[in-house]
């Protein structure tokens, strides 16, 4: 069960390349570019053969010998993938230390976002002493559009001390305007590094071959431009003492081709061994004589690489040692253009031998390269079924699609290991009919009879052991949660773990299903010890998804102050790994909304609402897309109207019904419905309970028969409909269950939700003394934190916090003053209201009259009847009933027309 081990990187990659002999020194070219140090980019952009990385590497040496701190990275193909390219930086500039994944993107498809990315590798760039000079070979390999972005954020940062050489043999897409504008720009192009006149003679001087005359060397200028490549390849065919003029004739400018021409006449005068060696090895990014006698199936590779270094035949020695090395880009290039005109057979097993060799050297991703060009799709599915593990946990995701990509879909579904990552990948980005096939076909590999012991059924438990992590995974994410809190609890006991992150992500899982049964009571302890879990093996997204799931928890108790220190927590985490505008940044900010609006904290909910509305739903856990859609619609009903709240809820219904997310759709169905009877519209929300299936499906709404967020929405919905039909004896028997249970169970923010809900029914039913009961309950359990929630239960649930207020009564603690008035003032209610012991019609008792209760007083005075008041005021009957009992207990009357009379009396109407 050990994970993956960092991605190996051949330390090669942090060294300049070297030629044996045949260099000159530049001296008045590197003077130059030395007066330009201080600019953020030196950028050597030229076509393949003007020695680019030559003059890199005299700079780089030149800088070494002034003290200077310079760092050389040389790029290939495979750094296309942001995350591998940043841990490149890092390891770069830590000093060449083997490569590790980077830690905040173990186990997240999606990967860390590149500011985080450039702001890691700014962080580390500020803890060094003095500038840093960082070298970029053949940048021109780098297409990724997020490897980009990171250097040209890099390049634009308010760090000072970071400048990059860069070469290139075309202009990169960076941000080279508004550098040249800022003056942080040195460019070199081909005709400043061109050879001079001088510069040729001193060049070809160093080789075997007659003094050239000085209207020898200008044709040969002439006809290479200075082109150093091409003056090399030229020196080495005149070695063979071809008469210079004869040469000079045959070798036209005009040529479609010059360099091909020219590594023609090169091998034409080598030997035959040599000749076939530089054919062979020209198919291999780097190689060492090792490798290079395993292509030929020869074994004096080490002689012939010392002859070729001899030669001066473009060989780049990529360390110390000399052990490995490549050719120039060029004339490798020509080089294997060659052999498959030659021989396509020969090149063919040439690659076989290279990618069976890189292979069991741990060199699977150069060897996977070989098996696609050899078009062998099962050896390159195996070689990357082999490693997908490791390039998914270091969070080499694109690296990893690009390869999968490439593979044929029959060989895909013979690829457990593979597939599994990227049903991973798959149930992050909320693909979960993609994860859910390749689930299924992953299964179909297991073989049942498979011999107990063998090295072949060891590899098979690990891969069923993945396999039910990632079928949990799958269920917690599409809203399963009963079948996924059993399916956790079976794996969590039936495997020893050493795999940290699966362990890990697992208990978070556990957790957030077991809070949605009301039964997770998870510590702040064993949060911490998740959270070292993760980290310790680089899953740095894990805890947010941590802090998001636990930060619900413990909001969901009512221990508030807990829950916004999570909360907060996840979403600078988040912020820092993926940017402020990112969906992992949503996914931690939408419970902080919801939880700030029910703390009556407006406008920081609002602002932060406002900030996560342009990110996709479809992310991370349900629980948070039902904060931000709900608490939103709450929010719009009270800044835009019921209109665009309802077509808000409309959406996340569908939404869910696409993704099939069953808590979400009876959160919804209990907004809407609440919604409704706020405006008075009862049948319509009759009709929305009468219709959904999920709710009509239920024989029972009590807690004994399935106590969790479903049942208890549906229940909510019931009793709400109920309470305006006069219903009032089941929905009070119903909420009292779920009253009890929630108590006991301590899942405080729960139980006042329901207890106010209560608290109506009850009063409604003329238990007046029992609705008192449990307002004093929801009052307790709340501990002075949640307003909203009282809120929202409106103008019946205000009178009775009046009431409350008003009594002397000894249960009512001295200490509830200020949140009874906090919860007055937020109902728009003046807070300071007088004390008084029995109603009486006194004209300070008539001040207690809400605007609802005028508008109803002036309605009826225009000879309204009670239907046409609640028509007119978008209320129901039975609610104009309610405030009519009010009115009189106020004015001290019993009948309409007396309090109608009495209004007038005091000026309250006209």
């Amino acid at each position: 069960m050990n994970g993956p081990t960092p991605w190996p990187i051949l330390p090669t990659k942090f060294t300049p390349p070297t030629q044996a002999g045949g260099l000159i020194e530049r001296e008045v070219l590197l003077d130059q570019i030395e007066r330009s140090l201080d600019k953020s980019l030196l950028l050597i952009c030229a076509p393949a053969g003007y020695g680019k990385s030559s003059l890199m590497t005299a700079l780089f040496r030149r800088l070494q010998q002034r003290h200077l701190l310079a760092t050389w990275l040389g790029l290939d193909g495979y750094d296309n993938d942001v995350v591998r390219f940043s841990s490149l930086l890092l390891s770069a500039l830590d000093g060449h230390s083997a490569i590790n994944a980077s830690g905040s993107h173990h186990g997240l498809g999606s990967g860390p976002s590149t500011p985080y990315l450039a702001a890691e590798i700014l962080e580390r760039v500020m803890q060094l002493p003095d500038r840093v000079y960082l070298f970029l070979d053949d940048f021109h390999l780098i297409t990724d559009t997020r490897v980009l972005e990171l250097i040209s954020l890099l390049l634009t940062s308010s760090v000072h001390n970071l400048h990059l050489v860069v070469s290139s043999r075309e202009l990169p897409r960076l941000p080279l305007p508004r550098l040249r504008a800022l003056g942080q720009l040195h460019e070199i192009d081909s005709a400043a590094i061109s050879f001079s006149e001088k510069e040729a003679r001193q060049f070809m001087a160093g080789f075997h071959i007659p003094e050239l005359s000085e209207t020898q060397l200008i044709t040969l200028l002439g006809k290479t431009e200075g082109w150093p490549a091409s003056l090399r390849m030229a020196s080495i065919a005149l070695e063979s003492g071809v008469d210079v003029d004869t040469f000079l004739q045959r070798f036209s400018g005009a040529d479609r081709d010059i360099a091909a021409f020219l590594v023609e006449e090169v091998l034409a005068e080598q030997s035959q061994e040599i000749e076939q060696f530089l054919l062979a090895t020209s198919l291999l990014k780097s190689f060492n004589a090792e490798l290079a006698n395993e292509v030929l199936g020869i074994s004096s590779a080490r002689d012939l690489i010392d002859q070729i270094e001899v030669k001066h035949l473009f060989l780049l020695g990529l360390d110390r040692e000399r052990n490995w090395y490549r050719y120039h880009h060029l004339f490798a290039d020509l080089l294997r253009r060659i052999l498959m005109d030659r021989s396509p057979r020969l090149a063919q097993q040439y690659h076989r031998r290279a990618g069976q060799w890189l292979a069991g050297h741990g060199r699977e991703l150069e060897a996977i390269e070989h098996a696609f060009i050899l078009d062998d799709q099962e050896w390159a599915g195996t070689l990357l079924d082999r490693i997908s593990p490791a390039l998914f946990s270091s969070g080499q995701t694109t690296t990893l699609q690009a390869l999968a990509d490439q593979l044929d879909p029959n060989v895909m579904q013979r690829l457990p290991r593979l597939q599994l990552e990227l049903v991973w990948d798959n149930i992050i980005r909320w693909r979960f009919f993609e994860a859910r096939r390749l689930l299924f076909e992953t299964q179909q590999l297991l073989d049942p009879d498979i011999v107990e012991g063998s090295s072949a059924a060891q590899e098979q438990e690990l891969l069923r052991v993945t396999l039910e992590h990632r079928d949990c995974m799958l269920q917690t994410f599409t809203d399963q949660l009963h079948p996924a809190e059993r399916a956790i609890t079976n794996w969590l006991q039936a495997y020893q773990h050493s795999d940290g992150f699966m362990l890990a992500s697992a208990r978070v899982a556990w957790m957030m299903c077991r809070r949605d049964s009301y039964q997770s009571l998870v510590s702040e302890l064993e949060v911490d010890e998740l959270r070292r879990q993760f980290l310790k093996v680089g899953a740095g997204y894990g805890t947010v998804f941590l802090d998001v799931v636990a930060g619900c928890v413990f909001a969901s108790r009512g221990q508030v102050a807990i829950a916004e220190r999570l909360l907060l927590s996840a979403h600078a985490t988040a912020i820092r790994i993926q940017g402020r505008d990112s969906s992992l940044a949503s996914m931690a900010a939408a419970p902080l909304v919801q939880l700030w609006y029910e703390t009556d904290r407006l406008g920081e909910a609002r602002r932060l609402l406002t900030e996560i509305s342009n990110s996709s739903l479809d992310f991370g856990i349900v629980d948070s897309i039902i904060s931000r859609v709900i608490t939103g619609a709450l929010l719009t009903r009270l800044d835009a109207g019921y209109t665009v709240a309802h077509e808000q809820l409309d959406a996340a219904h569908q939404f869910a019904m696409r993704f099939r997310l069953p808590r979400l759709r009876a959160r919804v169905l209990a907004a809407q419905v609440q919604l409704y009877v706020e405006q008075g519209q009862v049948v319509q929300a009759e009709r929305l309970l009468e219709r959904d299936p999920d709710f009509t499906a239920l024989k029972s709404l009590f807690p004994e028969k399935g106590a969790d967020s479903s049942r208890e929405n549906f229940a909510m919905a019931f009793a709400r409909v109920s309470l305006e039909n006069g219903h009032y004896a089941n929905a009070i028997r119903v909420l009292r269950r779920w009253a009890n249970l929630l108590q006991e169970r301590q899942y405080y923010r729960h139980f006042v939700r329901v207890s106010l809900l209560l608290a109506r029914l009850l009063f409604r039913s003329g238990d007046n003394l029992a609705a008192r009961r449990a307002l004093i309950e929801a009052l307790s359990r709340s501990e002075g934190q949640f307003v909203r929630i009282f809120v929202d239960e409106g103008e019946e649930l205000r009178g009775l916090l009046l009431q409350l207020k008003q009594s002397t009564a000894a249960d009512i603690p001295l200490a509830w003053t200020g949140y009874l008035d906090k919860l007055l003032a937020a109902f728009g209610q003046r807070p300071e209201v007088p004390r008084v012991t029995e109603l009486v019609s006194t004209d300070a008792s008539a001040e207690l009259l809400s605007e609802r209760e005028l508008a109803i007083i002036r309605l009826t005075a225009q000879n309204l009847a009670a239907k046409e008041v609640a028509q007119a005021l978008g209320l129901t009957e039975n609610t104009i009933k309610w405030y009519w009992q009010r009115i009189f207990e106020k004015l001290g009357v019993r009948k309409r027309k007396l309090a109608v009379r009495a209004a007038r009396e005091r000026g309250l109407i006209h």
